[in-house]
């Protein structure tokens, strides 16, 4: 009676509704909101219905709501992308038919990127396993990143994944690299010193701190104490690694 009342005059707080129920894996209370006509794409506060059951893990939910016109891409959100970064390889596999020839590419790749940067490694050799290629001439831009994202999150583990089995190598970006932008640089401003000291362990060069563009992002002030921990964290590397500069 109360899903009736509202259900004209009161449509975003169904929406509402709907999507923490899905988030809950309240099937019976979905399939009660969907039949009094609620639109099964709501998208309230960033997560779609379907993505917020991807997210939680509720595979039954998810299965649910494919089949009463749920569309696991809608708007800002991927489903597929919030169950890789969850490790939810049955809600992975479930949603591996929706991919279409015209979106595969990019809904793979974000997928992939999202469970690297949740540092769910589980996600993401299943997605490879799938047959998502890492090596092909679209990716060449792309693994950056995707190498960007582990660095981001500090997901130790993943980096030496990427590097030591899947020969990523941290010191080619491809034909626009901006030395500026390199990954060593980027943990130094944001103050991860051991991610500097991580880099340096898998083999990464030294940067030349007197170039430029990277003087003015290393030392344009104000410089914050973690950041300058980092920088003496490299400096103290360098020194001891003679590396050859890049």
């Amino acid at each position: 009676m109360l899903l009736h009342r509202y259900s004209s005059p009161r449509r975003r707080l169904l929406d509402m509704v709907c999507q923490e129920a899905a988030r809950r894996g309240c099937n019976d209370l979905i399939n009660q909101i969907l039949d009094i006509g609620t639109d099964a794409n709501p998208e309230i506060d960033r997560h779609s219905s379907i993505s917020a059951a991807a997210e939680a893990g509720h595979c039954s939910t998810v299965a649910l709501l494919l089949p009463r016109g749920a569309s696991p891409s809608y708007r800002r959100e991927d489903a597929l992308s919030e169950a890789a970064a969850g490790g939810h390889l049955d809600i992975i596999n479930l949603l591996y038919p929706s991919l279409t020839d015209s979106d595969a590419g990019e809904r793979i790749t974000h997928a992939f990127t999202a469970a690297v940067g949740a540092g769910s490694r589980v996600s993401a050799q299943y997605i490879l396993d799938r047959g998502f290629d890492l090596n092909s001439d679209e990716m060449k831009l792309r693994r950056r990143f995707i190498f960007d994202s582990a660095i981001r999150n500090l997901k130790y583990d993943m980096i030496c994944w990427l590097v030591l089995d899947l020969g990523f190598n941290i010191n080619s970006y491809g034909d626009d690299f901006r030395l500026e932008d390199c990954s060593i640089v980027d943990a130094m401003l944001r103050g991860d010193s051991e991610v500097v000291r991580l880099l340096f362990q898998l083999g990464a060069k030294a940067v030349n701190l007197e170039n430029d563009q990277i003087h003015r992002r290393v030392y344009m002030p104000p410089i914050y104490a973690k950041t300058q921990e980092a920088l003496d964290t490299y400096l103290e590397l360098e020194k001891s690694s003679k590396r050859c500069l890049i």
